[in-house]
């Protein structure tokens, strides 16, 4: 399996990659990028609507390669995701780490990312 690299990747074309059997979910996704799909999770969007998708398998797939390319704990994307008192602190992962990101010039990962 191809592990998703940066942040700028497409959603789609790494799924396809990972999940070439799941012909469905790879035909809905949308043309989004994981930097897209962070600012969903940090303003506390509609990850379905964000995704095109409305399958919770695809979406923990797309939190996994989330926590690949960013480094941070699946949790976190969850939370964020979640509306529990924890969703705040989530999200601020999530906005903390897009800033980073912006900082590095947007192509790279910071460099704690696993």
């Amino acid at each position: 399996m191809q592990k998703q690299e940066k942040m700028t990747d497409n959603v789609r074309e790494w799924y396809k990659k990972m999940y070439a059997d799941d012909t469905w979910a790879i035909e809905q996704i949308a043309d989004i990028t994981f930097n897209d799909v962070l600012k969903v999770l940090a303003d506390g969007g509609d990850i379905y609507e964000a995704i095109a998708v409305p399958d919770s398998v695809v979406r923990e797939r797309v939190f996994e390669g989330l926590e690949e390319g960013t480094g941070l704990d699946y949790d976190v994307f969850y939370l964020a995701w979640l509306n529990t008192n924890k969703d705040q602190w989530a999200r601020k992962q999530c906005r903390d780490f897009l800033e980073a990101v912006a900082f590095l010039g947007g192509s790279r990962t910071p460099s704690n990312a696993k």
